[in-house]
Formats: structure tokens, C-alpha cells, sequence
């Protein structure tokens, strides 16, 4: 009978009495958790020695032993006794679990406790026999047992738990609403309920996953729904069904596609249990003990796998191969790819993923197979295959809500510039910053070759530093990123009030407060809250600003300027100092007369082209005047939808380096190795342009803010139908 039986045991340890190591310690100091572990494995591995059939899996005060029933009950009254002896810590009789598949309830019950009594040695078990009211509470189990947050069992045990799970979480967001301040409520729901799954995504294959009954569905809609009400103050319960659809893709999509980054857990799932599974089967492939979990089959012949979780691996590779358009490596057939030369191309080409013969020798693989992608591929990057396929995200591709959302959504795109710019003086992408940015190229590089750096507008969500957000300006740049009315112009929009420059109505998505002159007092808050960021990031790497008493110059028609921003002793641009001046662009007509019809439209198809008038314009004005007096002159341009010029990010990139440079010094290490001084590097340039991300979605918010005391008296004619265009001017 034991023989059809599986039996499984899960043994828990309660606090230490004497000793000095306590779990709770591990939440303070994580090296107490490798203190306690470094504690208890010898007892583990000596009372094991003795049970050479039997498996467990132990970390810190969880173990999990399968072997027979009789055999079980004997490991656990031996470690009973062995850590009470040797390390005075005491195992949790009440809180251990017997799991015996096959059995009913009752029958379970009492094999157990007849081996019990049978044995003399067992006696200190009588325990477990006692029942409790609450069934799942019970030592004995025959559905199924969680170890390490984990279900084990029948497939109806597995289902129900996760659906628990699920329930649990849904209702945990909800409970969010209560916080005051939306980005801290972001974050929340970004880091920690959106991930709390990502265990038993790691575990439980994706079949077991995406069925109906687990809610996983739930909560990826629940995960969205919230941040989507929390940023339209509740509008998006009006959404259609076509409109809901598209703005859940843009929560869902990851930055660098124009989206929040909260990826659905029914897609980061495969990719995560396939990760897992792939590297555990080369982790099993180095043990010298391989052969005892894995009874049947041989890791390097998948057609010998007969285990559950290599045969989910096995389905999930085929999943990847025919729903997300991944291929399989073949080192003979793709031996030429390894000679490319072009990285673009084969960033282009299709994910590969390793045969799954090939994957318990991951650590050792050939040249020829390394060329020819029988790499195990990153995590992540298996998640963005999985998303650029995604079959939800398609249904919402093919109906847009409006053709803002579509210009939106190229606009919020991961957009790049050249690193070493060798353009000549006056042509279009010139770089003051060329003979000063690190890592010089050779000047000769093909386009195509060409370092260049990149920046999303919408990456900034993903970085913890926070500064309190106030509910409308939260809402303000949501609604813009989304491209929805913003609530707080959408009241002006409905009682059709008019600008303060008497010649526009206000448009509930803000393009006319974008582009109208009046709005001094939002322009200029806007304004310092980026000169703030740009301060601050300077000050980390050891650059002194100035921001007031900035020289002035003379400009066009006689007049006099002056830049915002003095960066002291850099040595950048050809002198000493440099002097920055921002700008703020909004891609969208705002402040037309001549056609009321661009009001609300893109501007220019292509974008960077918005970036570089501005930029080419400022220049014109103050960079000659600034050479005069010995002081460089560089424009930091950006628009409403988060996008760089290439000089900004550029000095951004500058900056980074710098701060590289004086942490390293700090630390009394002038030579660090090429590969540390490059990772701490790439922190700071993200961190770098987070901070800019978040200063400049805070200035976007603060520009569309409207007092009303400023707005005209509405005098509408009632034949007049345009929306932007102020009547009087319409005929």
C-alpha cells in the first residue's frame, strides 16, 4: 500500500530558548539568517545521514522530508530530540504537517497513529494526533500541505490556495485607497502587491496559473483598476470597453514601450517558472546527488523526463516557441550568427532560447554554442518577449481610444541620441560636449556603430525617491500621460471659460495652457522645480551651481538675457563655466488662430524635431554672447511627454560620470576595474535621469494649473462651435 503513497512532511522549528540566535534577528541583520541556517545544518545533515532513501529540503526554520510514513515519523522525532540536545531550539509539533496522498481522512488518521503506538521510539509524537477545529490547522493532511509559502498536493488543494491568495490581494488593494498621497499609493501597489505572486509564479507552472479558478486574472485587473482610478479621481469607472482595454495596456506595458511598468502576472509568470525551472535543471546537473531526486530520466534527454515539473518546463519551452515567437538554438545551423558584427541585428532577431538538452550544461557550454544563442536568456528578457506578444495587449493595439492616446504612446517610447556627436558647428545634432564625453570613439565610426544613450520619459515611476505628491498634481500628470481630460480643466472646459490671454478657451487636456504666455505664475514653479533637480544632481557630483547674479548678454533687437543656471569650474564646452537654460516643449497645438483644427494635433510627426528648433533657437541667442565673456552655453530642452534633447542627456550622462569619478576617490580607489567603474556608473546616469523624469512629470502637473481669478467672463455667441479658438475671433 505504501508503494501507491506519497508522503510528505513538513517540519517547523519555534523560537530558541537559550541560544542567542533568534529568526526575528534576520529582519534586522540579513547575516543572521545565514548565522541561524550555518546553525542548524549539521543536525539536519547527521540525522539524514542516517535515512539515506529519504529527500528534504531545509532552509532556516522550514524542512521538508519525503520518504515512507514510518520513516517520516522517524526523522521527525530524531530531529526533535537532536536540536533539542544540541542547539536547544524546539521543534513545532502543532505547527508540522503530514501530507499522505491516497488516503481519506480518517484512514490517514489512524495508520498514523498505529505506527506511533507501535513504536516506542515515536511516543514523543502523540501530539500530532490530536485534532483542532479549524481542519487546516490538523498535523495530518490529505489534500495537501504549504511549505515555504508553497502549496503541495491535489490539484484542487493547489487551485484553492492560490485563489485565497488572490482573494486576499484584490481585497488588500483596495484597501490602498485610503493613502493620501498618490505616488507613495504608486509605489505601494507597483512593488508590493503587484510582486506578492511572484513566488508561486516562480513554482507553480503556468497552466496551474492561468486557470480561472486561481483569480490571477483578478488581480492583474485589480493591480491596474486602482492605479487607474487613483490618477483620474475615479473616472476611469465611465470607460468603455475598448478604452478600459488600452489604457490597462498602457499600465501593464514596461517603460521603455511607453508604459507604468505594473507587468500582469499571467505574463512575468511564464517567464519566471520557466527561469526557475531552466536553472534548477543546470543546478541539479552539478550535484553529486542528482540521481536521487531525480529518480527517472536523464537531464540531458528531455524525452526521458517524466516528473511533473521537468514535463511543465517542457510545455512551457514549446509555449514560447509557438505563442511568443522564440526559436530554438541550433549551434550548427546558426554557427555564422556567432561572426555578426552588427549588435543591432541581432537585438532585432528573434529571442533564442537554449534546447533543452543543452540546459543542464549551461556552465560549461562550448564557443560554437555560445555564438549560437544556447545561452539561457535573462529572465526579463523572456518577460519582454512574452509582453511584445501578449494576446490582450494586441486586442487593445487594434482600437485606440483616440489618436492622442496613439502619438502618446510613440511620444512616451524609449527615445535614443549619439553619444560623441561629430556633427559639424551649426548643423543640425551639433554637441558642444563632443570632445568632453567619456569613453571617446573613434571619430571614423560608422552611424550604425555609434554609442548612443537612452532615455524614457516614464522610467522615473520605477525609482524609489519619493517627495510627497499632492492629489492634484498627481492627477494632473496622469491624466496628461494617459491622455485623458484633466479633472481639474475639465470643469473649465465644460463652462467654456476663457483663457486670461481673452482668445482661448481652456481645453480640458491642458494644450492651450501649454502654449499660452499668460500663465506666468505656473510656468515659473514649473520652472524651478526642474532648475531644483538639475541642482541637486549636480551638487552630488561635486559641482557648484550659481543661480543668481548670472551674467547677462546681449540678444537680438537690443535686449539683454540671462541663463538660469551656472555650473561652476566644470570645464565643459571649450570654457571654464557653463551656463544652462531650460526649456519646457509641448508636442501638441495649443495657441492657433490662423487653423483651429491643429489645436489639440501633433505638432510635427517627428518630435525630436520640436526639441532641436528649441534648442537651435536658445543657441542662437546666448551663445555667442556667453563665448564673449568666456562661458559655454548649452540648452536643456525636454517636452510635456518626458523626451530629452540630446545635449541634456548628454550632460546628464557628463555628470554621471563625474559623480562615478569622486565616489571611487572617496573610497580611496583611483584605478577601480573597467567592469565596477561601468555598473556604477549606468546607477547613477539612471538615477540621473530618474530625477529629471520626476522633476520634469512635476513641472508638466504644476504648468496646466489655472487660477481662476485670471479667467474672462465667457461671452459665447451661439453660433459659434469652436472648443479652443476664443469666439470673439471667430467669424
Amino acid at each position: 500500500m505504501t508503494q501507491r503513497l506519497h508522503y510528505g512532511m513538513k517540519a517547523q522549528m519555534g523560537k530558541c530558548t537559550t541560544s542567542r540566535v533568534h529568526r526575528e534577528d534576520s529582519k534586522v541583520d540579513p547575516l543572521e539568517m545565514l548565522r541561524f541556517c550555518a546553525t542548524i545544518h549539521p543536525v539536519w545533515a547527521r540525522v539524514m545521514a542516517r535515512h539515506p532513501r529519504a529527500r528534504v529540503l531545509a532552509f532556516a526554520d522550514d524542512g521538508f522530508v519525503r520518504a515512507s510514513l514510518a520513516e517520516c515519523l522517524h526523522i521527525l522525532a530524531e530531529l526533535k530530540v537532536a536540536f533539542k540536545e544540541d542547539t536547544k531550539l524546539d521543534i513545532c509539533l502543532p505547527k508540522c504537517k503530514i501530507y499522505i496522498n491516497g488516503l481519506t481522512l480518517a484512514d490517514a488518521r489512524e495508520e498514523v497513529h498505529q505506527i506511533v503506538e507501535a513504536d516506542p521510539a515515536l511516543f514523543g509524537l502523540k501530539d500530532i494526533i490530536t485534532t483542532n477545529d479549524d481542519p487546516a490547522k490538523n498535523v495530518v493532511q490529505v489534500d495537501g500541505m504549504v511549505c515555504v509559502g508553497v502549496p503541495i498536493g491535489s490539484p484542487e488543494f493547489v487551485q484553492a490556495f492560490v485563489a485565497e491568495k488572490s482573494k486576499a490581494m484584490v481585497e488588500d488593494v483596495k484597501k490602498l485607497q485610503l493613502l493620501t498621497d498618490p505616488g507613495v499609493h504608486f509605489k505601494l501597489v507597483s512593488y508590493c502587491h503587484n510582486t506578492r505572486l511572484s513566488h508561486l509564479s516562480r513554482t507553480l507552472p503556468p497552466t496551474t496559473m492561468a486557470n480561472p479558478a486561481c483569480g490571477i486574472q483578478t488581480v492583474d485587473y485589480a493591480v491596474v483598476n486602482e492605479v487607474l482610478a487613483k490618477g483620474t479621481d475615479n473616472r476611469s469607472a465611465l470607460w468603455g470597453r475598448a478604452a478600459m482595454n488600452w489604457y490597462r495596456m498602457t499600465a501593464q506595458l514596461p517603460h521603455h514601450e511607453g508604459g507604468m511598468g505594473l507587468t500582469p502576472q499571467r505574463a512575468s509568470g511564464i517567464a519566471a517558472f520557466y527561469s526557475a525551472s531552466s536553472t534548477f535543471v543546470g543546478w541539479l546537473a552539478q550535484r553529486p546527488h542528482r540521481l536521487q531526486w531525480l529518480r527517472q530520466g536523464e537531464l540531458d534527454d528531455p524525452g526521458t523526463w517524466l516528473t511533473g515539473p521537468l514535463l511543465e518546463l517542457t510545455h512551457t519551452h514549446k509555449t514560447l516557441l509557438q505563442d511568443y515567437k522564440c526559436v530554438e538554438a541550433a549551434p550548427a545551423a546558426n554557427a555564422g550568427v556567432a561572426d555578426a558584427d552588427n549588435g543591432a541585428q541581432r537585438a532585432a532577431s528573434p529571442l533564442s532560447l537554449p534546447p533543452l538538452n543543452l540546459l543542464h550544461k549551461q556552465h560549461q557550454l562550448s564557443e560554437e554554442e555560445i555564438g549560437a544563442g544556447c545561452v539561457l536568456p535573462l529572465q526579463r528578457r523572456v518577460t519582454g518577449q512574452i509582453m511584445s506578444h501578449w494576446g490582450p495587449h494586441a486586442t487593445a493595439k487594434a482600437e485606440p481610444p483616440s489618436a492622442r492616446c496613439q502619438h502618446l504612446r510613440m511620444l512616451h517610447r524609449t527615445h535614443t541620441c549619439i553619444a560623441t556627436s561629430s556633427t559639424d558647428d551649426g548643423e543640425p545634432g551639433h554637441s558642444i560636449l563632443q570632445h568632453d564625453m567619456p569613453d571617446q570613439e573613434d571619430p571614423d565610426c560608422p552611424e550604425a556603430k555609434k554609442r548612443r544613450l537612452k532615455h524614457a520619459g516614464a522610467a522615473h515611476m520605477s525609482c524609489l525617491a519619493h517627495e510627497p505628491v499632492k492629489k492634484e498634481e498627481w492627477e494632473a500628470w496622469f491624466c496628461q500621460f494617459l491622455g485623458e481630460p484633466i479633472p481639474a480643466l475639465e470643469k473649465l472646459a465644460r463652462a467654456r471659460s476663457v483663457c486670461a490671454c481673452g482668445r482661448h478657451i481652456i481645453d480640458a487636456y491642458g494644450d492651450h495652457v501649454h502654449a499660452c504666455k499668460q500663465h506666468t505664475g505656473s510656468r515659473k514653479a514649473a520652472h524651478e522645480t526642474i532648475l531644483d533637480a538639475i541642482e541637486a544632481i549636480c551638487r552630488k557630483a561635486g559641482i557648484t551651481t550659481e543661480r543668481r547674479n548670472i551674467p547677462s548678454v546681449q540678444k537680438r533687437r537690443n535686449k539683454r538675457g540671462r541663463g538660469d543656471l551656472v555650473l561652476k569650474n566644470v570645464n565643459l564646452g571649450g570654457h571654464r563655466h557653463l551656463v544652462l537654460d531650460v526649456a519646457v516643449n509641448h508636442e501638441f497645438g495649443g495657441d492657433n488662430l490662423a487653423d483651429v483644427s491643429r489645436n489639440g494635433a501633433l505638432r510635427d510627426a517627428q518630435p525630436a524635431r520640436i526639441l532641436e528648433n528649441t534648442a537651435r533657437t536658445k543657441v542662437a541667442r546666448y551663445r555667442a554672447g556667453y563665448a564673449a565673456i568666456r562661458h559655454a552655453f548649452l540648452p536643456c530642452v525636454l517636452s510635456t511627454s518626458g523626451r530629452l534633447h540630446g545635449e541634456f542627456l548628454r550632460l546628464l550622462y557628463i555628470i554621471a560620470h563625474r559623480r562615478t569619478t569622486r565616489w571611487f576617490q572617496r573610497h580611496s580607489n583611483d584605478e577601480p576595474s573597467e567592469d565596477a567603474f561601468k555598473f556604477r556608473r549606468g546607477q547613477y546616469f539612471w538615477h540621473t535621469r530618474a530625477a529629471i523624469g520626476q522633476a520634469a512629470a512635476r513641472a508638466v502637473a504644476q504648468r496646466v494649473h489655472v487660477a481662476e481669478h485670471t479667467l474672462r467672463r465667457h461671452r459665447v455667441p451661439s453660433n459659434v462651435q469652436d472648443d479652443l479658438a476664443y469666439p470673439a475671433t471667430v467669424h
